[in-house]
């Protein structure tokens, strides 16, 4: 893991997890908290998702190995690097299409 740390990466594994898991069960978005939001009515995930359907996208550093960035939510080492200060995200939640947008709408560096 280049320059990440076990510890990094499994925080990140466990909120992915977590996350998966809120699609099916909302209140879990209610209880990962946001510390200074730029919003006052913002305090959790759950006040910025709000009632959208998402898919979590992780980045996985074994996609630039076996060139499954091809099916990735990730399709080149530079991509988004302009938002993380030079960092590829590590998990971006995208909005469904179809009654959503289909957009990157919450992007998380762990």
């Amino acid at each position: 893991m280049r320059g990440r740390s076990k510890l990094e990466k499994g925080m990140e594994r466990t909120l992915c997890e977590r996350l998966e898991s809120a699609r099916g069960q909302r209140s879990i978005l209610e209880e990962i908290r946001i510390t200074s939001p730029t919003s006052d009515d913002v305090g959790s995930l759950g006040d910025l998702i709000g009632g959208a359907e998402f898919d979590v996208w992780e980045d996985n550093s074994d996609w630039r190995k076996d060139r499954s960035w091809e099916r990735s939510w990730n399709t080149g080492a530079t991509w988004l690097q302009d938002i993380g200060g030079g960092k590829t995200p590590d998990i971006v939640l995208r909005s469904r299409p179809g009654r959503w947008s289909g957009e990157n709408r919450v992007i998380i560096e762990v």
